[in-house]
């Protein structure tokens, strides 16, 4: 299986002025630019359009978040081939943000429900669903947030309120859920210095 494959996101405009995506897969050098999707990905909920993607670790999936035309964002999964073309996640909450782990098994994401944003895991075959955190942010960007897994898929580290405001990173073992949240995190970043008020965001896991 190649390892030197890039996926990216190409939008454009239906002839009725929707806006839909396409998956394209290509060499690191440009070269080799395949479309991945060839026709508007409709699940029954109208044409989606993609945000956000990640391949698994393996290189044999990629998972993405989208929007359909009736603004109901989830995650999917499609085959590296462009088969095999799945929802992962169901209901009316906005999910977003899809991480993969590093055995390919499970999905990190975020959840929005009604203005209640909390970090949430799932297998990648859509089984499994679980929430992680049990904060409940309200009027707080996904971009001011962040998660990852550690390289041995053992822990994660997420971003949370800060113990002085703000918000802060915290690691936690990779099976934490909501009711264990507050007793597992561990403060892993500055959380707040002599300067007062900071945040910290966007936390990236590598060896």
């Amino acid at each position: 299986m190649q390892s030197d494959r890039l996926a990216f996101v190409q939008d454009s405009l239906t002839i009725d002025q929707k806006t839909t995506s396409a998956i394209y897969v290509a060499s690191f050098d440009g070269t080799q630019i395949q479309p991945l999707t060839t026709t508007p990905l409709d699940l029954g909920r109208g044409v989606l359009q993609i945000d956000e993607i990640d391949w698994s670790p393996r290189g044999d999936v990629i998972v993405f978040s989208a929007i359909d035309t009736q603004f109901i964002r989830k995650l999917y999964a499609i085959n590296r081939d462009g088969s095999g073309l799945r929802e992962v996640t169901k209901g009316s909450d906005y999910d977003s943000r899809p991480v993969v782990s590093p055995d390919g098994s499970q999905i990190l994401f975020l959840r929005d429900r009604s203005c209640s944003l909390d970090y949430w895991r799932i297998r990648i075959d859509g089984t499994g669903e679980q929430q992680v955190s049990s904060e409940g942010v309200c009027d707080t960007s996904t971009g001011q947030l962040g998660h990852d897994w550690s390289p041995d898929g053992t822990a994660i580290v997420l971003v949370g309120a800060g113990p002085l405001g703000g918000f802060a990173v915290y690691q936690l073992p990779a099976g934490a859920t909501a009711s264990t949240y507050l007793k597992d995190r561990v403060l892993a970043s500055r959380g707040a210095d002599a300067g007062g008020f900071v945040n910290d965001v966007q936390p990236s896991w590598r060896p």
